[in-house]
C-alpha cells in the first residue's frame, strides 16, 4: 500500500523534471556537448536553414578559391548577417540563447583566424569564412572545424612536400637525364606552394565531417 501511495507521487515529479532538461536553455549542457546546437540542428526549422545557408556559402566560396584564390566580401559578410538575424529570430521563438552563442564563435573565431592572417598562413577571406562558420555553429563546435579543416590542409602540404621531394630525389638518382625532370618536379613544388591552398574547400570538408558527426550521435 505504501508503494501505491508513493508511486503517484513520484512520477509526476520525475515527468516534470525530464520535461524541464528537454526545455531548459541550459539543457544542452547538462546533457552534455552531443545535443548542442550543432548536434541538435534538425530540431528546429531554423537551425536547418542555418546549416544549409552555411553549406550552400562554404560551396560557393569553395568554387571562387579554387578558380581565382579568393572569396568575395559580398558573399561572406551576407551570409554572417543572415545567419545573426536567422540565430536571433530562433532565440525569440524556442528560449535558447542562439544569438549569444553566435556572436560568441563569430567573434571568438575570427579573432583566432585573425592572428594566423597576421602571420600571413591564411587570407583574408579564410577569416572571414571562420566567422561565418562561428555565427552558425558557435564557439566549441566551430573552433572544433577550423581544427579539423586546418589539420586537413597540413596532411595535404605534409603529403604534398613529401612526394614531390622523393620524386626529386629519384629524378637526381637516376643520372644527368632525369635532371629535367627533377628541375620539373622542383617548380612545381614552389609553384603550388606559392600559390596556396583553397582553404574554404576544407573548411567546407571539416563542417560536413562534424554535422555528420554530430547528426549521428
Amino acid at each position: 500500500c505504501k508503494t501505491r501511495r508513493r508511486l503517484p507521487c513520484h512520477r509526476p515529479f520525475l515527468l516534470q523534471r525530464k520535461r524541464t532538461l528537454r526545455t531548459s536553455p541550459l539543457a544542452h549542457q547538462i546533457r552534455g556537448p552531443a545535443n548542442s546546437k550543432s548536434a541538435l540542428f534538425w530540431e528546429s526549422p531554423l537551425n536547418i536553414a542555418s546549416t544549409c545557408i552555411l553549406i550552400s556559402v562554404l560551396l560557393l566560396a569553395s568554387w571562387e578559391d579554387i578558380r581565382y584564390r579568393t572569396v568575395s566580401n559580398s558573399l561572406t559578410y551576407s551570409a554572417i548577417s543572415i545567419l545573426l538575424v536567422t540565430a536571433l529570430v530562433a532565440e525569440n521563438l524556442e528560449d535558447r540563447a542562439f544569438f549569444c552563442e553566435a556572436i560568441v564563435g563569430c567573434c571568438s573565431c575570427f579573432l583566432l583566424l585573425l592572428i594566423l592572417f597576421c602571420s600571413q598562413g591564411i587570407g583574408g577571406g579564410d577569416v572571414k569564412l571562420g566567422a561565418l562558420i562561428g555565427a552558425c555553429s558557435g564557439l566549441s563546435v566551430g573552433v572544433t572545424i577550423l581544427f579539423l579543416s586546418h589539420l586537413l590542409a597540413g596532411v595535404l602540404l605534409a603529403s604534398q612536400s613529401i612526394f614531390f621531394r622523393t620524386m626529386v630525389t629519384l629524378s637526381n638518382s637516376k643520372g644527368p637525364v632525369a635532371r629535367w625532370d627533377a628541375e620539373n618536379f622542383r617548380n612545381c613544388d614552389q609553384q603550388l606552394s606559392a600559390k596556396g591552398l583553397p582553404m574554404a574547400v576544407f573548411y567546407l570538408l571539416g563542417t560536413i565531417i562534424v554535422f555528420v558527426n554530430g547528426a549521428t550521435q
